[in-house]
């Protein structure tokens, strides 16, 4: 007999979509570039620099994903793709890891 709701299934190993790193790229908007700059602004007055505004997913949420944002006074790690944006005069970087950024690109 079916009933409805959770039931165990055969597990199903998830296959990540593929690209050349060369070909990852994000879209930031010209009101997040300044917006960005705007809050870096006001953590370097209060003394906390940031180095770029990491951008990513998680695990968790309602479709198993949940974003990432938060800033990183250090210098990129190994598997960070790093990218600056200028928007009037005003420059920010982020990072984003190898993994997210295949799940983000070309994301608005």
């Amino acid at each position: 007999m079916d009933q409805p709701g959770i039931h165990s299934a055969p597990t199903v190993k998830r296959e990540e979509p593929r690209a050349a790193p060369s070909t990852l790229k994000i879209d930031v908007t010209s009101a997040a570039v300044a917006q960005i700059a705007k809050l870096t602004a006001k953590r370097t007055a209060e003394g906390k620099p940031p180095r770029a505004l990491r951008i990513g997913l998680r695990g968790g949420g309602c479709d198993g994903f949940s974003y990432l944002f938060e800033w990183s006074d250090g210098e990129p790690e190994a598997r960070d793709h790093v990218f600056d944006f200028d928007h009037e005069g005003q420059k920010v970087r982020v990072y984003v890891d190898k993994k997210s950024l295949i799940y983000l690109k070309g994301r608005r």
